[in-house]
């Protein structure tokens, strides 16, 4: 029980963290760096912030934006992030203010809550959200799960490019989006516009529908497929199979770290996304709806 307790104080929004929350052994949540050090935020005081924060809502250039932050240094106090992440968000800075939530969660207590439900929204937002809900109802597949594939992946950077040239909020390379589009026929898909949010998205959700066809809606297999492919990942199952692994012993035994992490990550994040703005028809086992109920909280390529 003790051990227990430990790793939901130290880390509360991890996913063994959010699991061990399930099983409420403790009644009190602690933050993992104490309040106090909020003082050690060097843009803490009040004429300085309010006049980034007015910087801040008329901005055009994000990456200005991300610059002027990091310059100063992150705010800890959650009412001040949560201030900074607004005016971002509302000067279309998403990236930059998912940086400032996502950095002062650091020295918030507990899971998502009334009190800072604000904070948490920067730190999982929903943008492209129109789009997002249409090609989830399309695929069948839960809108959660494109932003949790989306908030690991890139960060909600619509043009980053990856060292191996995967593009966008879903991370595709070039060659999986021309396969796409030829193999769904989606020809108002333009596999050259992958910094497109529109045509990213839908590829990354159709790409995600037929991984959780091909693995039966398992949820660690499908992210292990999205991020290393599943020739690589067709190998795990079938050995999973002959030792008879649940999903979790699957996901511990997952022979890449890289994948290992980003499996342990998008279930994280999906879990957050659902605590947050509620559950939602999905397709996916019976396990992975029990991991989301209890409050649990790569590249594309062929």
């Amino acid at each position: 029980m003790a051990k227990f307790q430990k790793l939901r104080e130290r880390w509360p929004w991890t996913l063994y963290g959010l699991r061990v929350a399930s099983l409420d052994v403790a009644e009190e949540r602690a933050p993992r760096r104490r309040r106090d050090d909020w003082s050690k935020s060097r843009l803490t005081g009040r004429k300085s912030t309010l006049d980034r924060l007015a910087l801040f809502a008329n901005l055009a250039d994000e990456r200005w934006g991300r610059a002027e932050c990091l310059r100063g240094g992150l705010p800890v106090d959650p009412a001040i992030a949560t201030a900074w992440g607004q005016a971002l968000t509302s000067a279309g800075a998403v990236h930059p203010a998912f940086q400032v939530a996502h950095h002062a969660l650091q020295y918030v207590a507990g899971l998502p809550g009334a009190q800072h439900r604000p904070l948490w929204e920067l730190a999982f937002p929903r943008p492209y959200l129109e789009r997002c809900i249409g090609c989830a109802e399309v695929e069948q597949i839960p809108t959660a799960l494109i932003y949790a594939i989306m908030r690991e992946e890139s960060q909600f950077r619509p043009a980053v490019l990856s060292p191996a040239e995967a593009v966008g909020l879903m991370q595709i390379i070039p060659p999986t989006a021309r396969l796409i589009v030829q193999t769904a026929k989606k020809t108002k898909l333009d596999p050259e516009a992958l910094d497109d949010p529109d045509h990213n998205i839908a590829m990354g959700a159709w790409y995600l529908a037929g991984l959780s066809e091909r693995y039966s809606h398992q949820f660690p297999q499908v992210m292990a497929a999205y991020n290393a492919g599943p020739n690589a990942a067709d190998q795990w199952v079938r050995r999973a199979g002959r030792f008879q692994m649940d999903q979790d012993m699957f996901m511990e035994e997952v022979p890449y770290k890289e994948t290992r992490g980003y499996v342990k990550r998008v279930s994280r994040s999906l879990a957050v996304y659902r605590m947050l703005y509620g559950l939602e028809p999905g397709r996916f086992s019976p396990v992975v709806q029990g991991l989301v109920l209890n409050q649990i909280s790569g590249d594309l390529s062929f």
